[in-house]
């Protein structure tokens, strides 16, 4: 069986074993990316990948990761891959892949699932308390437990959890407001987070309705089949309450934010806007409304604490605001601070690949970091 590699300063060439959970549209692009740019990323080697069917992993030098991508989208199941193989071994679940197969990074992404966190969670917190890093494209575990997992991997042995691909995808939205923001006094970040609810509001200025408007994002592939976290902006929340608890430092849970999607707008909304000049969003927002920075609080050693205000609504913006330009599948964020002003990014992304490049380069990071010690 692969073991766990040992880090060295000087070797930017060492090979990192990692474990993939869920090989759906996400994880699949996440291989095909390895594959395409074979040589330029960081020497990952995939010892293991899991999805709703079990895991497999071969314990002589890695998967097989074309055969097994093949494999998947010629719609067969991942865990009846070489039965026979003698040099592939096959797991009931997640579980027991993570379980029974060191590794040095564990990938999530499996789908969200809000109640229980799904098998990741128990994985996700057995890997930290065994410093083995994490990168994850799953929103659910930090939505659920951000600051358990964050006290889980701060003991010894330390570990890296890195989530950039929870938020926009590939806009580094959380790396640059705890990286290059850190030092900001942050007042208000609004963003419109969820490329289907506005590529259905677009559609509904161009006159169709929201039904209409959402077959048309499924057909297109920007809607999932069952699109509810999106219409009703749970998803836009999920991506809010990471925010504020890795961004503001603002502990938060889902609870915490007021969320109103756009399941109930009317087109007769919408034109209604127009007619003012105006267009519909769905907006997320976290606006400073408290800040404790007494000199007892100080002098304790404790951080000043930040409350925040967390919404999620559609709102009427203008016709040539940001957020209004901000349109189809686009996605966007403004950072308000007293240090930086306005600070506002913006992506398209018609597709999984910025997401899957996300967690490349999230592993990045992790590499990096490692090779820094």
């Amino acid at each position: 069986m692969n073991q766990v590699s040992k880090y060295t300063k000087d070797d930017s060439r060492k090979t990192y074993n990692v474990i993939l959970l869920g090989f759906g549209s996400v994880g699949k692009h996440f291989i095909k990316l390895l594959l395409k740019n074979n040589g330029k990323l960081p020497s990952l080697n995939i010892v293991g990948i899991s999805d709703s069917s079990g895991g497999i992993c071969n314990l002589s030098g890695g998967m097989p990761l074309e055969d097994v991508l093949k494999w998947k989208e010629g719609g067969k199941r991942l865990n009846e891959y070489c039965v026979d193989s003698k040099s592939i071994k096959h797991f009931s679940n997640s579980e027991e892949l993570c379980l029974k197969v060191p590794c040095d990074i564990l990938l999530d992404a499996t789908p969200v699932n809000l109640k229980t966190g799904g098998e990741s969670l128990n994985c996700i917190r057995r890997a930290l308390s065994k410093g083995t890093h994490i990168v994850l494209a799953n929103k659910a575990p930090l939505v659920l437990g951000y600051q358990e997992l964050m006290n889980i991997a701060a003991l010894e042995p330390f570990s890296h959890i890195f989530f950039s691909a929870t938020v926009c995808g590939g806009l580094p939205v959380v790396n640059v407001g705890r990286r290059d923001l850190g030092c900001a006094k942050i007042r208000t970040i609004r963003g419109i987070f969820n490329s289907t609810s506005n590529f259905i509001l677009s559609q509904m200025e161009k006159g169709k309705n929201r039904d209409e408007s959402l077959q048309i994002a499924i057909d297109r592939g920007i809607a999932e089949t069952d699109p509810s976290l999106d219409i009703e902006g749970i998803d836009t929340a999920n991506k809010l309450t990471i925010i504020a608890n890795s961004v503001l430092g603002y502990n938060a849970s889902l609870a915490d934010v007021s969320v109103k999607g756009i399941a109930d707008l009317k087109i007769l909304e919408v034109e209604e806007a127009k007619k003012m000049g105006e267009v519909i969003r769905l907006i997320a927002t976290a606006t400073l409304v408290e800040s404790n920075n007494d000199d007892a609080l100080l002098s304790s050693g404790l951080s000043s604490i930040d409350i925040y205000n967390l919404s999620v609504s559609p709102q009427r913006v203008k016709m040539n605001s940001f957020l209004a330009n901000c349109r189809d599948s686009d996605m966007c964020v403004i950072f308000e601070s007293s240090e930086f002003e306005t600070i506002s990014m913006k992506t398209n992304e018609t597709g999984v690949y910025p997401t899957a490049a996300a967690m490349i380069r999230d592993c990045s990071h992790i590499i990096k970091s490692l090779l820094k010690k």
